[in-house]
C-alpha cells in the first residue's frame, strides 16, 4: 500500500481525495488542525483516516511524515518549509501547489542528497499554466522555432450566470490574500525593455483582453514575470508577462478602494475590540479627506453603499482597516446554492518559425464549476495536484531535489490525465 498524507482539509482537497482514492493501492491520512473538517472529508472513504496536527509542533508533524510514503501540503503556504525539512528529516517526497520560493528552493542541496523530491506549483497558477507553456515552448524549440513574446494570463471568477454583484467577484475562502495580492508590485519584459510597476499603479492601466468571442476581460500584471524566462528557457523572448484576470471594470474600483485606504494593512487602534463605534461612513469621509480625494467614482460609490458602507453600520473591530473590509466583502461576496465559478487560463504566444514566418499560438482553459458541487478552482487545483501525486508515487518523477513541473517527464502525462478529466487547453493558431 502507499500511504499519503494529506495536510489540509479545505476546499482544494476534495477533488484531491477523489482522483487518490481511485487507486486501491493507497491509503490517506487527512491531517488538519480543525479535525472536524478532516472528519467531514474523509466520512465514508474507508481508506481514508482524518487526523489533527498543529504543523507548527515539530515533533507530532515529524511522527506523521514518517508513518507516510508522500506528503502534500494544501497548508498556507508559510508553513511549506517546516513540512519540507520534516520531509527532508524522514526521506519522504512532498508535493505542493505553491510558489517555490527562497526557503524551499535552499532545501534543494539537502532534499538531493537524500534522495527526495519537492515537487512545487502544481496547481493551476502556478501549476497547470507551466504544464501547458511548456508544452508548447518545447515544441517550437524542437522544431527550431523561436518564442519572441509569452504571455500567460489567469483567474478565478464567478461565472457568468453567477456575476450579479458591483465588483464582478466572489469569493471562495477568506478574502484577505485575494487583497494583499493588490499590494504588490509587478516586473515584467515588453519589446526587450524591463518594465517595473510600483504598487501604487499596479491597477492604474489594465490590459482589455477578448479571451473568446463571447467573454471580455481585463488584466493585471502579477508579481514578477521575469523569473520565468529561465525557469522556461525562453532566452530570445522580448515580451514576458504573467497576469492576473478580472471582470472589465474590478481594476478602477479596486485602485479607488485602495487609494482611499480600505487596503491598510497597519494595526488602527480605533478598530480593536471594545473601542467606540465608528461607521463606515465616518471613515471613509475622513480618509478621502486624508488621502486627498475629492470624489469617489458613481460606481464605486454605489459598490459600497451595496455593502453598506455608505450608511451608519459601524466598521468591524477586527484590528486592522483590511480586516474589516474583507468582513464586509465576505458577507455579501459569497456563491450563492446553486452559482458556480470559473477558471480561465490563456497562454499567447508569438512565434517565429524556422523559416522567418511568424504566428501568433494561443493555448485557452475555460472551467466551470458545478452547481452545488466541486467549483473549478478546487478541481484545477486540486486534480493535478493528485496526479503529480500518483505519478510520483508510480515512479514517473525521476528528477530529486526541489523543483518545479517544467519537464516533460511531468508535464506530458499529467496534461493527458487532465484531459481525460474534462481540463483541456484548447490551442489555436493566428498568423501574424
Amino acid at each position: 500500500m502507499a500511504r499519503i498524507l494529506v495536510l489540509g482539509a479545505g476546499f482544494v482537497a476534495g477533488p484531491l481525495v477523489s482522483v487518490l482514492m481511485r487507486d486501491p493501492k493507497n491509503e490517506l491520512t487527512l491531517a488538519s488542525q480543525f479535525l472536524r473538517e478532516a472528519e467531514k472529508l474523509a466520512a465514508g472513504r474507508s481508506r481514508v483516516n482524518a487526523a489533527e496536527v498543529n504543523v507548527q509542533d515539530a515533533s507530532q508533524l515529524g511522527q506523521l511524515v514518517a508513518d507516510h510514503d508522500v506528503v502534500v501540503s494544501l497548508v498556507p503556504y508559510q508553513f511549506h518549509v517546516l513540512v519540507a525539512r520534516q520531509c527532508i528529516a524522514h526521506r519522504r517526497h512532498l508535493v505542493t501547489a505553491s510558489y517555490e520560493n527562497a526557503e524551499i528552493k535552499a532545501l534543494n542541496a539537502e532534499a538531493k542528497s537524500v534522495g527526495i523530491t519537492i515537487l512545487n506549483e502544481i496547481g493551476l497558477d502556478p501549476g497547470i499554466d507551466h504544464l501547458s507553456a511548456m508544452k508548447i515552448i518545447d515544441e517550437v524549440h524542437a522544431e527550431h522555432g523561436k518564442v519572441l513574446a509569452f504571455e500567460s494570463w489567469c483567474g478565478g471568477l464567478p461565472s457568468p450566470t453567477s456575476n450579479n454583484n458591483p465588483f464582478g467577484y466572489k469569493f471562495s475562502w477568506a478574502p484577505r490574500s485575494v487583497l494583499q495580492a493588490l499590494l504588490n508590485s509587478a516586473t515584467y519584459l515588453k519589446d526587450g525593455e524591463l518594465i517595473h510597476i510600483p504598487a501604487e499603479n499596479l491597477l492604474r492601466n489594465p490590459v482589455a483582453l477578448q479571451v473568446d468571442e463571447h467573454l471580455q476581460l481585463e488584466g493585471y500584471p502579477n508579481r514578477d514575470s521575469v523569473g520565468y524566462r529561465e525557469v522556461y528557457g525562453l532566452r530570445e523572448v522580448q515580451t514576458m508577462l504573467r497576469g492576473t484576470l478580472r471582470y472589465p471594470g474590478f481594476c478602477a474600483m479596486l485602485d479607488e478602494c485602495k487609494a482611499v485606504g480600505l487596503l491598510d494593512v497597519t494595526p488602527n487602534a480605533m478598530l480593536q475590540p471594545g473601542q467606540p463605534p465608528v461607521s463606515w461612513n465616518d471613515w471613509l469621509a475622513a480618509a478621502m479627506t486624508v488621502n486627498n480625494i475629492k470624489v469617489l467614482s458613481l460606481e464605486t460609490e454605489q459598490a459600497l453603499a451595496w455593502l453598506g458602507m455608505r450608511g451608519e453600520q459601524p466598521m468591524p473591530q477586527v484590528g486592522t482597516v483590511i480586516d474589516a473590509f474583507c468582513q464586509e466583502l465576505l458577507a455579501k461576496l459569497r456563491y450563492a446554492p446553486g452559482e458556480t465559478d470559473m477558471v480561465v487560463l490563456q497562454h499567447r504566444f508569438l512565434i517565429q518559425r524556422s523559416n522567418g514566418e511568424r504566428e501568433w499560438r494561443y493555448s485557452t482553459l475555460i472551467c466551470e464549476g458545478e452547481p452545488n458541487g466541486p467549483t473549478a478552482m478546487a478541481k484545477t487545483v486540486g486534480i493535478p495536484c493528485a496526479l503529480a501525486v500518483q505519478l510520483l508515487l508510480d515512479g514517473g518523477i525521476a528528477r530529486r531535489g526541489s523543483i518545479l513541473p517544467v519537464t516533460p517527464e511531468i508535464y506530458q502525462p499529467i496534461l493527458a490525465q487532465l484531459g481525460n478529466e474534462g481540463i483541456r487547453c484548447e490551442e489555436s493558431v493566428l498568423m501574424a
